[in-house]
This record gives C-alpha cells, sequence and structure tokens, in this order.
C-alpha cells in the first residue's frame, strides 16, 4: 500500500507539468515500484547471516500483523470519513495515508531489526557458553591426567619395592597383572601439542568406556598458531558429536571414529570423520541438529564454525561411503 499511494502522488505531481499519458504512466508505476521493491530488497538481505532466513515465532509474527494492521486502518480512516483531521482534499488523504505507511513500515523494520538483535545476544551467549564449557572440560582432563600421572608414579615405585621382597610366584603374578594395567593409563596419543593431547586423553578414555574404535594420526606442531579455547572448541565438539552419535549404534564393530590433523600445503587440514548409518539433514552447509529441543542445541556446530572462520578458515560438513565427516581448513601461519 505504501509503494502504491507514493507511486500515485509522484505521478500526480507529474503530470501537473507532463500532461496524462497512457506510455508515460506506466513507465512511472515500473520505476517506482522496481525502486522501492529493490530497497526493501535490500534491507532485508541484510538479515540473513550466512545465506539463511532468519526464522520468528508464532508471537513474534501476531505482533507484527497487528502492528501493520493498524497502520493499515489508521492510514485509510480518511476515505471511510471527513470527521478527523487528515485534510479536506484528495492530495491532503494521499498524504496521510503515505506518512502514516511509512511511519508503520519503520516501525516495522524497527521492531524486526530488535528481534534480530535479542536472537543475536542469545546465540552469542549460547556460543560463548559452548566455549566455557569445552575450556572447562579441558581444565577438568588436565587435572586428572595430572593426578594420574603422579599415582602412575608413585605406583611404579610401590611394584619396584614389592618386587624386592622374597615373596611367592602369584604375588609376581599379580605385580605383572598390575603393571599392565598402569601401561594401560598412560597417555597414548603424543602429538606434540599438549592442549590436543589433553583433549585426545580424555576422550579416548569415554571411547574405551563405550567401545569405540578411535585411530588418530595429528601433527599437534600444526596449532601453534590457534588460541587455547579454539583448539578445545574445534576439537572437543568434533569428537564430542562423533562419540554421541556411534555410541548409539548397537553393534560394536561399527563404532568407529577417526581423526587426522596434517598439513596440506599452505594449510592446517582437519578431519573428524565417524561410521554413520542415518542420513544427515544439512541446512546451508550445517548439519541440522536431531535432538528435540533444537532452539537449546546446534551450537556446538556453530562455535566450530565460528573459531575456524577467526583464523580465515573453512568448515565443510559432508556424508559419504556410510561416514560422516568434518573437514576443517585453517591457513598455515608457521615456519
Amino acid at each position: 500500500e505504501f509503494i502504491a499511494s507514493c507511486e500515485w502522488q509522484i505521478y500526480c505531481e507529474i503530470t501537473e507539468y507532463v500532461g496524462n499519458d497512457t506510455f508515460f504512466s506506466i513507465f512511472v508505476m515500473a520505476a517506482i515500484y522496481g525502486l522501492l521493491l529493490a530497497s526493501a530488497y535490500h534491507l532485508e538481505k541484510r538479515l540473513k547471516k550466512g545465506g539463511q532466513r532468519p526464522v520468528y515465532s508464532l508471537s513474534e509474527v501476531f505482533a507484527a500483523g497487528l502492528i501493520a494492521a493498524a497502520v493499515f486502518f489508521f492510514s485509510n480512516l480518511g476515505f471511510i470519513t471527513r470527521l478527523i483531521p487528515l485534510g479536506s482534499l484528495h492530495m491532503d488523504i494521499y498524504n496521510s495515508r503515505t506518512l502514516v505507511d511509512l511511519g508503520g513500515l519503520a516501525v516495522l523494520y524497527a521492531y524486526q531489526m530488535r528481534i534480530e538483535g535479542l536472537k543475536a545476544e542469545k546465540e552469542l551467549a549460547s556460543l560463548q557458553a559452548g566455549l566455557q564449557v569445552q575450556y572447562d572440560s579441558y581444565r577438568n582432563y588436565q587435572e586428572t591426567l595430572e593426578l594420574m600421572h603422579m599415582k602412575f608414579h608413585d605406583l611404579k615405585h610401590h611394584t619396584l619395592l614389592l618386587r624386592q621382597e622374597q615373596d611367592p610366584k602369584r604375588r609376581d603374578e599379580h605385580l605383572n597383572e598390575l603393571e599392565r594395567e598402569l601401561t594401560a593409563f598412560q597417555p597414548e596419543k603424543q602429538t606434540g601439542n599438549r592442549v590436543l593431547d589433553i583433549i585426545l586423553a580424555g576422550k579416548s578414555v569415554r571411547m574405551k568406556n563405550l567401545q569405540i574404535q578411535f585411530t588418530c594420526v595429528a601433527d599437534g606442531s600444526l596449532l601453534e598458531q590457534l588460541h587455547v579455547t579454539d583448539i578445545c572448541t574445534i576439537f572437543g565438539n568434533a569428537l564430542d558429536n562423533a562419540i554421541e552419535y556411534v555410541a548409539l549404534i548397537p553393534d560394536p564393530e561399527k563404532r568407529i571414529i577417526s581423526m587426522s590433523l596434517t598439513r596440506r600445503k599452505e594449510f592446517v587440514f582437519i578431519e573428524v570423520s565417524n561410521y554413520c548409518e542415518d542420513r544427515i539433514e544439512l541446512k546451508d552447509g550445517l548439519p541440522v541438529t536431531t535432538k528435540k529441543d533444537r532452539a537449546r542445541h546446534g551450537y556446538g556446530v556453530r562455535s566450530m564454525a565460528y573459531a575456524v572462520h577467526k583464523y580465515g578458515g573453512n568448515i565443510t560438513f559432508e556424508q559419504r561411503k556410510g561416514f560422516f565427516e568434518v573437514k576443517i581448513l585453517i591457513p598455515y601461519s608457521g615456519t
């Protein structure tokens, strides 16, 4: 209605000077409609983030509908009755309608921007919470590993003392078994990056308990340029998502996760893949969470993408040959 009213006003003003002509009126209408619709499209396009369309709740749509209905009602009062101070001439009524419609559009756009601002604040808070969770997990793994190293060191001394005593063969067998158990608790992955080693140690214990087969080839020295929290976010979320999925597979032989961290020319290449029987839905290049409460989940993947993009990198999700793959490329700034 605003575009139609604005076009009519401009056309009436122009025809006072150039006269009324059918082809000219069509040209003016096409020009005004094209210009204003292009402006509206540009304003709406700015609200898309990463190609994603904004999604609104029913209450937000209902509130916007009430605003639009109220604006439409007041903008057309001049055509219903002359007992309101909107002018008595036809052009005054048209002027009032155009101004009221313009004000209504401004209110709707401001309302829309406010909604998007609140959503952005909520998403940022969720991303920060996810980052903090991964970092807290890393700190817990670090403290646990340090305690395990202390116990491991102490128990090795105990076994040496026991071996010096004159004991029967059964005690020797018991000590051998104890040594094998202690060896099993030693960190298996020595990647060259302490943060990554701690993360992998913590995840490895969890995967062993869930009977998950995990293979890893990683050069941790390539992560020197990444901040601790970003390493925790990228690898923590990628492995957690893979573990959560394969843990639900009934057949332990199919619980497979692999990870690689290598250098490809001038890039750091990270790949985490897991066996996947179901079809994973992708939306705008990101996997859609399968959890019921989608409003509170899915931020792990977004936080990974946010951490990767900080370094000018790229992250892709792909499903092929029975595996779901997360692939990350980050420009390498080391030597």
